[in-house]
């Protein structure tokens, strides 16, 4: 009699609507940041795509885009809700099945295999619903919900032919499968194990022929054949020009080698035997005993071995330490893994329930009954209810809720901007800022400061100029070609949403604007007035929005992120503000700040300081009691200057003289020479000297001699003995070819206190620069022969040998240096 399956179909059929319905309710509604927003950006045409990967997934994204509309971002969240809940459809058919295909009918009544069947194919379904990376790959834009629903499909083709044995099914597994391979990499891998098992199943069905297997790899090969019309679509495309592929086949060599890529960087150089521990070894352990567990096999190794997996799959149902995600998080999120998990996961719910079935000997014994009908429940229940207490810990994790956060962020990013259609970002936020201004009808081009070692990403930039010296500059690199529009008129058009020295850097003045900051050469062009009320209007309502989205775990990075920038941009609106004398607005400004970022350290020590000063009132002694509790701790955490980079800028000569030091060694001097400015002119006559020498050195650096002297020369007026800036106008000397000048000079330091060694070698070493070789030579001798551990003495002497050729006396400096 053909036995009633309603039943069944109607469990897995409500388990699919409860993980659509639990989708829906955490999709995200926008463009989720990272690689979701990133896929939607890219297929969405706003930014080039680099490979033809997943082309299935790509075809069905053209024709929802196309359809869509402006819903097009929705849709695609949509459609990822769909194919999750299709793929726990899916596996809990394919694990129901499964399960009660390999229980013999001798072995239990018919009930119980059923029960048992559907209580593996629920546990399993739940399992797969509710983990974090397939929970969080369903419930916005990616390409994995699609592929794992390719993978289980192509699975529970192979169980239908082996439940039925009919030929035509085996030709579409075999073309789904090569299908498969082109659109997910995971086919590859898993190919042997397929291809094992449907040679196993037509031989024990006696169908194992050479016309049949030739037919089946006829089907695989048309399936493999989507490499042809992926790589048609993709050829000619800006992604195909900018990559410089080399013809048609080479994208398809491009493709097999990003596929090769994708499964020899599957998994993480540190973790992957874990992973692998708990996932495949369980998954292949379930395979080697499935039958024999399944039919009452009575051996303790047997027993202990599903004790071992059920506490290792256990530990990674609750996101214990050893568990794929928490090796990896959002880094590189590994799905497939949880697939097999979740197989394992629902045969162990089969396994722990059909246990207790035999045993007992006298049937009518109340111990017996009670093994019999009740002890399989009790141990295979909780492990039905396990997936839905790990759906509630999992909610933080998979919370899509940042992302109405993120698109409100975006927004007004594009509100600051004022028409300014260049944008200098770090990346965070690219691909939702392109979305947000392509939603609003607004032209935005982004500079990522982070990508400038990706000559792709340059060759991108280099795309949107048709001048050919800034295609070259952007080619060369991001600050070169930043150099050339800040001199340019697209200068106007930039807006700096990172690293605001950037303006700085150019000469500009920066002008902190809500998100963002612009930069102006003449800052009386700017209606501070108009330019406070937009702000203040901007301030109230980002607090209303940061209360809006505020996380119940107060931990979101990407909260936090956008919480310290709008609280930075208000910081250096009020040193801005106070630079410019407005007190009042200026201490407004710090507090708003705080508003904004409670924690912005910068804000504080500017309202401390302008309190100290006596230009702000602190009648509550809030500030000072602020102040109090973070001096116990602010010399562990942070350096001033780190302050400044982190909360804004702290004003204060230390904070501009340390961030001056850390431009300038690392390379940046104009940003340096900007920040020693601001040092300066925030001290007293009497302490400029420091800072002054140090901006007079960088410029001695830059080949900018005149504008060293200038500030040397300052010096000596102050204090015509300084021994440092007497030395200073030497070297500026020396750099003209002025030798007498700089003999003058010399000789003036060592009146002052110069040690006769410091000036003896000097005098020395302008006696080489000016052509007196011989005579130079002989001023060291002297000199080293009273102190013949004088090391830069015999570099200096090297160089005289290296320039005379004078071998001997080369080596000679060279053994003299190694000893020293």
């Amino acid at each position: 009699m053909k036995l009633n399956k309603a039943p069944e179909k109607i469990v897995g059929l409500g388990l699919s609507l409860l993980a659509f319905a639990v989708y829906l309710i955490t999709l995200s509604r926008g463009a989720c940041p990272g690689p979701s927003a990133f896929l939607i950006v890219s297929h969405g045409g706003l930014f080039p795509r680099f490979t033809p990967d997943s082309p299935l997934w790509t075809a069905l994204v053209y024709v929802i885009r196309h359809l869509s509309g402006e819903n097009f971002v929705f849709m695609l969240n949509f459609v990822s809700a769909v194919c999750g809940a299709l793929s726990v459809g899916l596996i809990y058919n394919l694990v129901c099945e499964g399960v009660n295909i390999f229980i013999d009918e001798i072995s239990f009544s018919e009930q119980r295999r059923r029960i048992a069947s559907v209580l593996a194919g629920s546990a399993a379904a739940l399992c797969l619903a509710f983990c974090i990376p397939f929970w969080v790959v369903s419930n916005r834009a990616h390409t994995a919900a699609f592929d794992i629903l390719l993978l289980l499909f192509a699975a529970r083709l192979l169980l239908f032919y082996m439940d039925y044995g009919k030929l035509w099914i085996a030709l579409i597994f075999s073309f789904v499968f090569g299908l498969g391979v082109v659109e997910f990499s995971t086919f590859i891998v898993v190919a042997p194990v397929f291809g094992a098992w449907l040679l196993y199943i037509m031989w024990k069905r006696d169908v194992l022929r050479l016309t049949v297997v030739l037919a089946l790899v006829a089907c695989a090969v048309l399936g493999l054949l989507m490499y042809l019309p992926a790589a048609l679509g993709f050829y000619k495309t800006p992604g195909y020009e900018l990559r410089q592929y080399g013809g048609f086949f080479d994208i398809i060599w491009q493709m097999w080698r990003s596929q090769y890529g994708s499964i020899s960087h599957g998994l993480p150089k540190e973790g992957w035997l874990i992973i692998l521990f708990v996932s495949v070894v369980p998954w292949l352990a379930m395979l080697s005993v499935i039958r024999r567990s399944l039919n009452d096999e009575r051996d303790w190794s047997i027993y202990f071995l599903h004790a071992i997996m059920t506490a290792i799959i256990v530990a990674v149902v609750l996101n214990i330490k050893i568990s794929p995600y928490a090796i990896m998080g959002m880094r590189k999120l590994l799905v497939t893994p949880y697939v097999l998990i979740a197989m394992v996961y629902g045969y162990l719910t089969a396994y722990w329930f059909l246990l207790p079935s035999g045993w007992g000997h006298n049937p009518d014994s109340v111990i017996t009954r009670f093994m019999r009908n009740v002890l399989g429940w009790i141990l295979a229940v909780p492990l039905l209810v396990l997936p839905g207490v790990s759906a509630y810990r999992n909610i933080p994790d998979i919370s899509t809720r940042h992302t109405g956060f993120v698109q409100t962020f975006a927004d007004e990013v594009i509100d600051g901007l004022d028409g300014r259609t260049w944008l200098i970002s770090d990346g965070a936020i690219d691909n939702n800022l392109l979305l947000a201004a392509n939603r609003r009808g607004v032209t935005l081009n982004t500079i990522n400061v982070m990508a400038g070692n990706s000559t792709v990403y340059l060759d991108y930039l280099a795309s949107h100029f048709k001048e050919p010296r800034l295609q070259n500059l952007a080619k060369i690199g991001i600050p070169a070609l930043l150099g050339e529009l800040m001199k340019s008129d697209v200068a106007e058009s930039i807006a700096v949403l990172s690293m605001p020295d950037i303006w700085t850097r150019y000469g500009f003045v920066t002008i902190p604007n809500k998100l963002v900051f612009l930069g102006t050469k003449d800052i009386s062009t700017i209606d501070v007035d108009d330019l406070l009320k937009q702000n203040n209007q901007f301030r109230e309502r980002f607090i209303g929005i940061l209360k809006q989205y505020e996380p119940d775990s107060g931990d979101n990075m990407i909260y936090k992120w956008g919480r310290r920038h709008a609280g930075l941009v208000a910081n250096n609106l009020g040193v801005m503000l106070d630079d410019l004398g407005r007190t009042e607005d200026a201490f407004h400004a710090y507090q708003e700040s705080r508003r904004i970022d409670p924690e912005n350290v910068s804000a504080l020590l500017n309202m401390s300081a302008m309190v100290s000063a006596g230009r702000a009132d602190d009648a509550d002694h809030s500030i000072s009691n602020a102040v109090k509790s973070l001096e116990a701790e602010i010399d562990k955490k942070y350096h001033i200057w780190t302050l400044s980079r982190y909360y804004g800028y702290v004003r204060t000569p230390d904070a501009f003289a340390g961030l001056g030091w850390t431009w300038a060694y690392s390379g940046q001097p104009g940003m340096a020479i900007s920040e020693l400015e601001k040092a300066e002119q925030m001290l007293p006559d009497e302490s400029k000297e420091g800072v002054q020498q140090l901006m007079a050195g960088i410029f001695m650096r830059e080949n900018r001699a005149a504008e060293s002297a200038g500030i040397y020369k300052d010096i000596l007026l102050r204090d015509s003995s300084n021994v440092p800036a007497l030395l200073g106008m030497m070297r500026v000397s020396l750099s003209q070819k002025k030798y007498d000048e700089a003999s003058s000079y010399l000789a003036k330091a060592a009146e002052s206190g110069m040690p006769e060694t410091d000036a003896a070698l000097q005098k020395a070493a302008i006696a080489f620069a000016s052509g007196k070789v011989e005579k130079a030579e002989k001023m060291l001798e002297d000199l080293l022969l009273s102190n013949r551990k004088l090391l830069r003495g015999w570099v200096l002497m090297a160089d005289i040998a290296f320039s005379t050729d004078n071998q001997t006396l080369l080596d000679k400096c060279l053994r003299r240096m190694e000893n020293i």
